[in-house]
């Protein structure tokens, strides 16, 4: 639904929900896409971790959720329909729950941990790379 490349401002429209339902379809679609790039960045072995595997697949996951709170929050906040905005503020409210306690979880944590104290010391980063893993 919404992994597909944005070339035109049409593309922008499956951003936003035109239903209550079509808010909640679009933020549990965030939230499973979520859970399973979690899942798959944690089963990394600490040998197997990289920049781009680690912490670059961290940012965009956030990225991705980011994007799709943020597309029902505008909605939230200009939709002339009450249901709607009530609805996209309810799926506000729950993917940002949700974010609370995925980006609190202790194998992320670790994993994340893990690359920085191992991998990452002789990996060829960037300045850039480098600050990401130190902030």
């Amino acid at each position: 639904m919404l992994d597909k490349k944005i070339t035109t401002a049409q593309d922008l429209d499956r951003y936003f929900a035109k239903t209550p339902q079509e808010a909640h379809d679009v933020a549990t679609c965030a939230i499973e896409r979520a859970r399973r790039d979690f899942d798959a960045l944690i089963k990394v072995a600490p040998v197997q971790r990289t920049f781009d595997n680690t912490a670059r697949a961290l940012d965009i996951i956030g990225a991705r959720m980011g994007n799709t709170r943020d597309a029902l929050f505008v909605l939230e906040m200009v939709s002339p329909d009450a249901a709607l905005r009530e609805a996209c503020h309810e799926e506000v409210l729950r993917m940002q729950t949700f974010a609370v306690d995925a980006f609190s979880n202790k194998e992320l944590y670790t994993a994340f941990a893990d690359y920085v104290n191992g991998n990452a010391r002789q990996a060829k980063l960037t300045a850039e790379e480098r600050y990401f893993l130190t902030e």
